[in-house]
Parts: structure tokens; sequence; C-alpha cells
């Protein structure tokens, strides 16, 4: 039976062809959960005009303001091991905001990731839910609850294009809103050595609607439309499990394009980790090494 960790302390190796950091996260901190801010500012929207108005704007994703999650910051973890194929795949990258954490207005969101592993290899995902303000108050900061948890074989949920996904409404389970959750994927790659096991997690908040977006939606029937308005709002989840939607029937664009947003939002974000020695390294102005270029890389291979 699988046990996944949600552990505060996070690695983010990348392959050996791109260099390799780490990166230690925060420590824990009272959750702040926001209502709906527009992610441009100001006050909520009051009609549907304003916010077709700001959809002028080709941006396909703005990340919203506020909801900063409780706890540790978002990671990668991919450590290479005896296994999983060679020292040069691109072995999991979440198709999630890593530098800020991504919203959903929906208690059954879609996650999707990329594969460069192509083995039978086993696959855990977990969803994880936050601890409360009361047991971070208490200190009680790595009491994650695990809400959701399956195992199948990596080959079972790959597409041919190298995408994975998992679909909460194919199951039972059902987030809560105004709540953080964090979700996590692991490749394992030898079972008798976890510690080589290549992870992938990102953090997730679930809001209620804006009644304007729901307006605005209810108004738009065209489903490629329906990803820009959301992407647009700072709904990443919403406009990613749509665009994952669109491209499986032939309707790749949406989805690139926001993994191409999401590249150049992540690129602008510095990324600092201690190196093993202690000593702290900047690995910002190496973009072989960063989260952005994996992005990037996916995207030209997804084209």
């Amino acid at each position: 039976m699988m046990r996944p960790h949600f552990l505060p302390r996070l690695i983010f190796a990348l392959p050996a062809v791109l260099g390799a950091v780490t990166v230690t996260s925060m420590g824990m901190i009272a959750p702040a959960i926001a209502e709906y801010t527009p992610v441009n500012g100001g006050s909520a929207p009051s009609s549907t005009g304003d916010i077709n108005a700001r959809r002028l704007n080709p941006t396909r994703y703005v990340p919203p303001n506020g909801g900063t999650a409780p706890g540790t910051s978002t990671g990668t973890n991919g450590v290479r091991g005896e296994g999983c194929s060679s020292a040069d795949s691109m072995g999991l990258v979440p198709f999630a905001p890593l530098t800020h954490v991504g919203q959903t207005t929906r208690t059954q969101p879609t996650f999707a990731w990329f594969s460069g592993e192509r083995g039978s290899y086993q696959v855990q995902f977990s969803i994880a839910q936050y601890p409360s303000a009361a047991q971070i108050e208490a200190g009680e900061t790595d009491n994650f609850t695990v809400v959701h948890a399956t195992e199948f074989a990596l080959t079972d949920q790959l597409h041919s294009s190298g995408i994975s996904t998992v679909d909460l409404s194919e199951t039972d389970v059902q987030l809560e809103p105004n709540t953080f959750y964090r979700w996590q994927v692991v490749v394992v790659c030898d079972p008798n050595r976890p510690s080589e096991s290549i992870v992938a997690e990102a953090d997730i908040l679930v809001v209620d609607p804006p009644t304007a977006l729901t307006s605005t939606l209810a108004a738009t029937p065209d489903p490629t439309r329906q990803v820009d308005i959301y992407g647009i709002e700072g709904f990443w989840y919403d406009a990613m499990g749509d665009a994952i939607a669109l491209y499986e029937v032939g309707g790749k664009e949406a989805q690139l394009a926001l993994l191409e947003d999401l590249a150049m939002i992540e690129a602008q974000e510095p990324q600092e980790a201690p190196s093993t020695d202690g000593d702290q390294e900047d690995i910002s102005d190496d973009p072989d090494s960063s989260f952005s270029a994996l992005l990037s890389q996916v995207v030209a291979l997804l084209r």
C-alpha cells in the first residue's frame, strides 16, 4: 500500500543533461485564504463586460493575487537512479505553477504532468490537505491529511504525447472550497530504492467561483474562449483541465499557450537554492536548470 510523504524539505534536481541543483523549502506559516481578487487589481468585476474587456489581453494565463499557501514552497524532485531510463530523461514536469499557488473553482479538478519515462514503472498519485490554522498554530506543521491516493502503471495512464492526467470527476473525491491542498506524483524507478524515485508535487487552492465569472462562462459556449477566460482570471487548473480536453480531440494550441505563459511567469521568479555544502546558490541566471526551461522543452516536444 502506498504511503505518500509530504515533507517540509523538498529537493529540486533536474536531469544531468540540464544540471542539478537543490531547493530547501520555507518553514510552515499560517494559512491565508484569499477571497476572490481580480488578477489585474481593483474591485471585483461588476459585469460580464468587465471580464470580456480584460480578455482583449492576448496572455492566456495571469496569476491570481493572494492565496499564499500555508507551509512549504512547492517544487519538483527528479533524483536519477537505477531503474528509470537514461540520465537525460526529463523525468516529471507538473503542469502547475511552482512559484505561486494555482487556483481552481472546481471541487473535482484535473491534474496533469509530462513524463519523459516510457517504461512500465509504478506511479503513485496522492492529494493531501494542508494542516488547519489551529494545527499550524499548535506547531503541527507536518500534519497533512491524505484525501486521495491511488497507484497505477505508468503506461496505463500515459498518452502517446507523454502527458498523464488524473481527473477527480472520475472518482468520489471532492475537495473543499477555501482549502489548500498539495498533490504529488511519484514514479517508482526501483521499489527497493525509494530514494531514487522521481517526484513532482505542487499546491492547489480551491475557491468558490465568482458570480461574474460564472455568468461570462454561461454566455460563452466556445470551449477555447472558456479556457481563455479561466486563464486570464487566474484559475490555472480550470483552464488547463479544459485545455487538456481540447488537446485530446486535436486542439492542442490552448494547452501549449498556457504552458508557454507559465514558463515565462516561472522564469521571472528568482529561484534560490542551497548547495549540498550549505552555501546558497542562485540559479536564476542559469536558464537550462530552471523549471521554466523544462516547461519550454515540453512545449517544443508537444508541438
